[in-house]
């Protein structure tokens, strides 16, 4: 049986993407290398490629993975570094061996060394145990899921098959998009503040967030963030000056239906009997979804933090 003296930790680098890809694809999840360069390379928040990969010292193959990353969030006006808990992934012949403890260990001393304060996670429910059994993290309780099922024909799910198609569909999202106001200020974008501990949408953000599939729309006076991978997903909204978000969300379910998403999402952390968005997603489903975890690394007191959909590194 091995043990961790059977294997060897590097800190992630742009070098080492290609082996984080091959992870992937083992697990069988499809990820570009460009995708992951995008991911991981956070300078811009002044940390980057936070995280280790393991490899068996005998065969030189890559055992597992776990990264976080960086972000710039506010805490009572002030920037304060923090990081959110992204991938882990464990090549299937090396799972139950601990490198996932192991790594993610490895991975809380790095963001020490770089002055990450706190972690914030969405894992699964797989992973959920392991974070707060096994290396100490914090529920803070599960987002709520606000869905609206579309009838229209699967455009969105179909031309998901390859690369080529994509890039079809998203032409042709492009196409009906030029229907809408796109936002050219990202100020507009700039949370409405409830919470002293957030993480502002301005313009380095918005930069390293937003990809070919988000989409930055005006409509009604609202300023939303959508998304159209697999889905419909609205990530984030600022209400404007005499907005009307029954209209807004009209327009959406067209937008819906003409781009071929079967539903619209939206999530929040608040609990459905204290949230304000329940009389604007009043005609939307409403499910339990993923538990949001918190972590300390500063040994200072544990903090309320304040995310969006839009925040979750899978958005």
């Amino acid at each position: 049986m091995k043990t961790e003296l059977d294997f060897e930790f590097k800190r992630l680098s742009k070098d080492l993407l290609v082996d984080l890809k091959f992870l992937f694809k083992q697990s069988g999840k499809q990820i570009s290398r460009k995708e992951l360069e995008n991911k991981y390379n956070t300078h811009v928040f002044g940390s980057e490629y936070i995280g280790f990969v393991a490899y068996d010292k005998l065969t030189k193959l890559p055992a597992a993975f776990y990264g976080v990353l960086p972000l710039i969030a506010t805490l009572n006006n002030e920037p304060i570094l923090i990081a959110q808990s992204a991938d882990t992934i464990t090549h299937p012949n090396y799972r139950k061996k601990g490198l996932f403890v192991l790594l993610a260990n490895k991975t809380y001393d790095l963001c020490q060394e770089e002055g990450i304060k706190h972690l914030f996670g969405i894992p699964n429910y797989n992973s959920y145990t392991g974070f707060v059994h096994k290396l100490n993290w914090n529920s803070t309780g599960n987002f709520t899921v606000y869905t609206r099922k579309i009838l229209t024909a699967p455009l969105n799910a179909l031309f998901q098959k390859t690369s080529v198609t994509k890039w079809f569909y998203l032409m042709y999202v492009r196409t009906w998009l030029l229907f809408f106001q796109k936002i050219t200020n990202e100020e507009k974008l700039m949370n409405q503040v409830k919470n002293s501990f957030f993480i502002p949408k301005n313009k380095a953000y918005l930069n390293y967030k937003l990809s070919r599939y988000h989409f930055t729309l005006e409509i009604e006076s609202i300023y939303f963030i959508i998304s159209f991978n697999r889905f419909m997903k609205i990530g984030y909204f600022n209400l404007g000056a005499n907005s009307n978000f029954p209209k807004a969300l009209k327009k959406l379910h067209f937008l819906a239906v003409v781009t071929g998403c079967h539903k619209i999402v939206f999530q929040e952390l608040t609990e459905p009997n204290e949230s304000e968005s329940n009389k604007f997603f009043e005609k939307f489903k409403l499910t339990q979804g993923l538990p949001f975890i918190i972590k300390n690394i500063s040994q200072e007191e544990s903090l309320s933090l304040k995310i969006d959909y839009f925040d979750f590194d899978t958005f």
